[in-house]
């Protein structure tokens, strides 16, 4: 048996299962979202990272499991509990930002969260960036102008707005 077949016998199923093919459209566009800022981190913005990327932590598509097995009738709370879904699947998605994006920056990867936004923010220019060879060490100055600029501690406090907020 499939887990697609294991979830299709959930008592609730047809009450979310188009919420699920939904939320799992939205992991393939996060997924899609990704692939494109890798290639491409020209085009990422924060605004897209947090809409898009975020739904790569596949929340959403947990809850509408978890909803379909649950005893309890969710439906007129379904607003606040997604609200409170998406918050906590941003607080995952910048807690994976500030853990990775120095490896990520030394792989040649600029598509994380910190490095799109020390270049929205003038903290250095995508020319500056594209002239650097990921391991040639000249990694490091950009690593430098980000903790400097406070931006790991910027997303933590996002974090803790959110955290405050869900609770």
């Amino acid at each position: 048996q499939t887990r697609l077949d294991r979830i299709q016998e959930a008592p609730k199923y047809d009450d979310y299962a188009e919420l699920l093919r939904f939320d799992m459209r939205q992991v393939i566009s996060s997924i899609e979202y990704t692939d494109i800022a890798i290639k491409r981190p020209d085009l990422a913005t924060m605004r897209d990272l947090e809409q898009y990327e975020s739904h790569n932590m596949a929340m959403f598509v947990y809850a509408d499991i978890d909803l379909m097995h649950s005893s309890t009738d969710m439906r007129d709370d379904l607003g606040t509990l997604r609200e409170a879904i998406w918050t906590a699947q941003l607080m995952s998605r910048i807690g994976n930002w500030v853990s990775t994006w120095e490896r990520e920056l030394r792989e040649g990867d600029y598509s994380s969260a910190p490095v799109v936004y020390a270049l929205e923010n003038g903290i250095f220019s995508h020319s500056e960036l594209w002239e650097t060879k990921a391991d040639d060490g000249d990694v490091d100055k950009f690593i430098d102008r980000i903790k400097q600029h406070g931006v790991e501690q910027m997303f933590l406090r996002r974090w803790e707005e959110n955290y405050h907020r869900l609770q």
